[in-house]
């Protein structure tokens, strides 16, 4: 395996996978989005070697295949440790960044975290499925076209500011955007531990002890 350092590199080898369930059969029940049936979208994990990426049960309580239209973007999830409580993704007049949300969350997030972004084919993916407009979901197994492995995403997602395709705002310098008070993470916080309860106070307790009476109260 070798490092990967620019978007544009070739992956290595895709390795055989196997799954406990057989989504080769399933039909779609999703709305396709006709604008993406041309092109390609973007799939981030931290397993490498992936040839079909499976639907999984996450956050919208759907067996979807989570991806994006946007390579850079899908970068910022090759490991999401913490998710929105550690560094928040979005976009800022028109342009892509993540916005650490305690100091030192983005290297504990990204150094020496290795994964791989997948090219998939855009027929089966719909997009305003979630909030975020920027995601596309399909509710069927996906075989690979291509690996890009990455062997450290910190150095990629660095690499990716330097050619200008995102911002990095570390803690100190997060932007006016986000709330002084950090009602926004109270409120992610909130809608995690109804799934989560013990790991998300655990972890507010560690990183955001400001927030953990707030976050308590709202529960």
């Amino acid at each position: 395996m070798r490092k990967v350092v620019s978007p544009k590199e070739k992956g290595g080898e895709q390795l055989s996978s196997s799954a406990d369930i057989d989504y080769s059969m399933k039909q779609s029940t999703l709305k396709y989005a006709t604008n993406l049936s041309a092109r390609k979208v973007y799939h981030a994990s931290g397993m490498q070697g992936l040839t079909k990426i499976l639907p999984r049960i996450s956050t919208h309580d759907e067996p979807w295949v989570y991806a994006t239209k946007d390579i850079a973007l899908a970068a910022l999830f090759l490991n999401s440790r913490g998710g929105d409580l550690s560094c928040s993704v979005g976009y800022l007049n028109g342009q892509l960044h993540i916005c650490e949300r305690w100091q030192g969350a983005f290297d504990d997030r990204y150094k020496g975290r290795n994964g791989s972004i997948y090219v998939l084919p855009g027929d089966t993916f719909c997009e305003g499925k979630t909030s975020f407009d920027a995601e596309v979901v399909s509710d069927v197994a996906v075989s690979v076209i291509r690996e890009i492995q990455v062997i450290d995403a910190k150095t990629y997602i660095l690499e990716l500011e330097r050619t200008g395709q995102l911002r990095i705002y570390m803690f100190a310098d997060r932007p006016a955007c986000y709330p002084e008070d950090d009602q926004d993470l109270v409120d992610k916080a909130v809608r995690f531990a109804k799934r989560y309860r013990e790991a998300v106070l655990r972890y507010v307790e560690l990183h955001h002890p400001h927030l953990l009476q707030r976050v308590q109260n709202a529960l």
